[in-house]
């Protein structure tokens, strides 16, 4: 019971220090870091989502030229 009621302690002590820290604006910086990395990783994943689209553009041109000299090769 003494460790239980020792734990209930240690709770409410760093919540009411989590919320002191919160209204002071201490987790603004943590707040507009994390903002800035998903920011970039949408950027990145979204670039690799284009260049992937692209080749397969790439890739299905090819094709169809290639396809095309072997339709004009095989009717000489």
């Amino acid at each position: 019971m003494k460790n239980v009621l020792i734990g209930i302690a240690a709770g409410i002590a760093i919540g009411y220090v989590l919320r002191k820290m919160e209204d002071d604006g201490k987790f603004k910086c943590i707040h507009d870091d994390m903002s800035e990395l998903t920011d970039r990783a949408k950027k990145k994943i979204k670039d690799v989502v284009d260049k992937g689209v692209n080749e397969a553009e790439y890739i299905g041109d090819r094709v169809e030229h290639i396809t095309d000299k072997v339709k004009k090769g095989a009717t000489n």
